[in-house]
């Protein structure tokens, strides 16, 4: 009875870890909505990055975050990692641009 307890115990434990670890457990750096979200597929010296296949530029100010630290440098952006930004119309009108950009945990997005 003793060790059914331990286990069921145990088990209850391992489930809130579990829940505390996965994409709910972001930082309140974290913004509910994003932009856009998608995944990186390619970068270019630090001022571009290519989401799902478009090039976007990043402000020259751009914020990035990551789960891990509050402030990380776009050289954090490498191709696999899903992302959420947000964007900011170029001065030209053009073009938009990343202003901010979050890396999210694995599995966060879904491509349609």
């Amino acid at each position: 009875m003793l060790n059914t307890l331990k286990t069921a115990l145990l088990s209850l434990a391992l489930v809130f870890a579990g829940a505390s670890n996965g994409a709910g457990s972001l930082s309140d750096t974290y913004p509910a909505d994003f932009d856009r979200e998608g995944i990186i597929t390619g970068t270019a010296n630090g001022q571009q990055v290519l989401i799902n296949a478009t090039r976007y530029m990043l402000d020259s100010n751009v914020r990035v975050h990551t789960p891990e630290t509050e402030y990380a440098t776009p050289y954090m952006l490498t191709a696999g990692k899903e992302v959420g930004f947000t964007l900011i119309e170029d001065r030209a009108g053009s073009q938009n641009r990343i202003k901010e950009i979050w890396v999210l945990p694995k599995g966060s997005v879904t491509l349609n």
